[in-house]
């Protein structure tokens, strides 16, 4: 106990702001011990998309914030075999994250979330420009996950093609 004292005093070790903040709460509310986490990419089905929205939540209520891949989900328009008959695609499961991290209070503040799609996505373009539209999603930053591959077609000035295989359909 005395060397991470130490440590503290000295600068040589200072932990994150949730580590702190649950460090001084000793058990008395529940409370992140961690800025930030990672969760898995979603699968491409609604059962496995609503459970990481409900992780999502549940670090949002003890004041983490998440990262999260959503390339795993189709694309807008592909074939899905329910009522809809069409996907509405990757970039609006951002809507119903975002949602949650907006309903979810942190002592006053909303969650923070950042957001990934890869560059070789057919829905990438939405993605993009989403912000810039009238959508505004208040608790996620947006990121493009780049390729070696892509960076070299726009180092050559080449074409890329977007991709994107659905497994349970076989379309591409």
């Amino acid at each position: 106990r005395s060397r991470m004292r130490s440590y503290l005093e000295s600068a040589e070790f200072c932990p994150a702001g949730r580590t702190l903040y649950a460090a001084g709460a000793k058990g008395k509310f529940k409370v992140s011990m961690s800025n930030c986490y990672i969760l898995p990419s979603p699968e491409d089905n609604l059962e496995s998309i609503f459970r990481s929205n409900g992780e999502i939540a549940r670090i949002f209520s003890y004041g983490g914030g998440i990262g999260i891949n959503i390339s795993n989900l189709r694309p807008k328009g592909s074939e899905v075999k329910n009522v809809a008959r069409t996907s509405t695609g990757a970039v609006s499961f951002m809507k119903i994250f975002n949602v949650t991290g907006e309903v979810i209070s942190q002592n006053g503040r909303r969650g923070a979330m950042m957001v990934g799609l890869n560059c070789s996505h057919p829905d990438i373009y939405e993605f993009l420009h989403i912000k810039q539209a009238e959508e505004k999603l208040s608790s996620m930053n947006i990121s493009i996950l780049f390729t070696d591959e892509f960076m070299q077609a726009v180092k050559e000035d080449k074409e890329y093609t977007l991709k994107f295989h659905v497994k349970s359909t076989g379309e591409d």
